[in-house]
């Protein structure tokens, strides 16, 4: 396994088992890089994607997309991302995010 240094966007697929573990110990440990900018929760059979943006102040805002129309704003990549069939069917991650500069770097955490 290789370790990715000042990642700024981190994506999270969650599942049942690990949910609670990825909303708490880990969602705060991910809050401490200092380079992170975007953390996103993608709900693993639904069509749902909690997104948190770091401000200015160290706040982190929270934006909640739900329903195959909605968007997801990366300001980090600079792109938009359309939730789709895809996502709903727990493609992930990986297929949310082809085509953006993520992508092209062949990681899910940027």
């Amino acid at each position: 396994m290789s370790t990715l240094l000042n990642p700024t966007l981190l994506v999270e697929v969650l599942s049942p088992s690990t949910e609670g573990a990825d909303r708490g110990k880990k969602f705060e440990h991910y809050r401490a890089i200092p380079s992170l900018r975007e953390v996103m929760f993608v709900a693993q059979h639904q069509p749902l994607v909690e997104h948190y943006l770091r401000q200015a102040d160290g706040r982190w805002l929270l934006t909640t997309v739900a329903g195959l129309d909605g968007t997801v704003e990366l300001p980090t990549l600079e792109v938009s991302l359309p939730l789709s069939d895809d996502l709903r069917a727990g493609a992930g991650a990986n297929r949310l995010l082809s085509g953006t500069k993520c992508a092209a770097r062949e990681r899910t955490i940027c």
